[in-house]
């Protein structure tokens, strides 16, 4: 009589709501990354609300978002699925651009930034999807996407920079294809240092000023490894660039640097911690940090004095104690 009450009382149970991998992967992807990870894709959700409910931006999001999902669950049966929506992506947002090619006019805006943020997704997806371990393992397609994106903004009159969901993606295009360089090993292109020229009188940021810094660490390091620069022009850039690092992280607004506790806990380096006002600044900091080790390390090879030696000592104590 027991088991048939038990029956009974767990088929009148509401059944568990049951979410399809591209809702929940979307809505992971949207609340997680885009609302709390990243502070490069805010004009993303203006333009969905925009968009065709089956057009490319609408396929370009499923993808990454599948593919976030995939990473951050470390679930690897997503990522077919995910290629699907990639592809599928792909060709709705080739149908676009030969469509505007053909016409032999400049599509309108909103359709011109649709394709643009539809294109940096894309390339994010690329990102995320295959992660090379080394330079040589870099597929032709890692830089395709946003080199492509390159060509589409500086194929705009700058004027539109004034626009915000302009800039915001143009701003992105630098950031992207900057990184991307710099994990790839190569010179940073001279259209992307032009882009990144027209766009500095529009933006004002702290990260604005470390990717103009980063760009200037990513060529000296490829000239370096090109073998393009003399000992002595090694060791001249790279104290520069040292001093301008420090120089734009001394700017840094007094609001985001850290606050220092004490502390008698025996398992805390030093004795004391660090409080910064929020994850971004930290990351910022950080950013710098890691950034003038990898000059000091530069600068280590062809000057052994012992400034440097205290330097990097230095940083790498600041850094462990984060």
């Amino acid at each position: 009589m027991q088991r048939v009450l038990a029956r009974r009382t767990a088929s009148w149970l509401p059944s568990a709501p049951q979410f399809s991998p591209d809702a929940s992967s979307r809505n992971a992807f949207l609340s997680l990354y885009i609302d709390t990870y990243s502070c490069g894709f805010y004009t993303l959700q203006s333009l969905l609300t925009d968009s065709a409910p089956n057009g490319h931006l609408q396929v370009a999001v499923d993808a990454i978002s599948l593919a976030f999902m995939a990473y951050e669950l470390n679930c690897q049966d997503l990522l077919p699925v995910a290629n699907q929506r990639y592809l599928a992506a792909i060709r709705s947002l080739g149908v676009v651009i030969r469509s505007s090619l053909q016409a032999n006019n400049a599509a309108n805006q909103s359709l011109t930034d649709e394709t643009l943020q539809s294109v940096l997704l894309l390339d994010l997806y690329e990102k995320m999807a295959y992660q090379p371990l080394s330079e040589s393992e870099f597929p032709s397609s890692w830089l395709s996407h946003i080199q492509g994106a390159l060509s589409i903004v500086r194929s705009r009159p700058t004027a539109g920079f004034s626009n915000p969901t302009t800039q915001q993606l143009a701003t992105r295009t630098v950031i992207a294809l900057t990184l991307s360089c710099g994990a790839a090993g190569i010179p940073i292109p001279e259209a992307l240092i032009g882009l990144y020229n027209d766009l500095d009188s529009y933006v004002r940021s702290a990260k604005w000023t470390f990717i103009g810094l980063l760009i200037s660490l990513i060529n000296l390091r490829a000239n370096l490894n090109n073998g393009k620069l003399e000992p002595s022009d090694v060791v001249q850039r790279a104290r520069d660039l040292y001093e301008e690092l420090s120089h734009a992280e001394g700017k840094i607004p007094r609001s985001w640097w850290q606050q220092r506790r004490d502390t008698s806990e025996a398992l805390v380096f030093g004795r004391y911690y660090d409080v910064y006002p929020g994850h971004y600044a930290t990351q910022v900091f950080n950013a710098y940090r890691i950034m003038r080790l990898d000059v000091c390390s530069i600068l280590q090879k062809f000057d052994h004095s012992s400034e440097v030696a205290e330097t990097i000592t230095e940083l790498h104590k600041i850094l462990k104690i984060l």
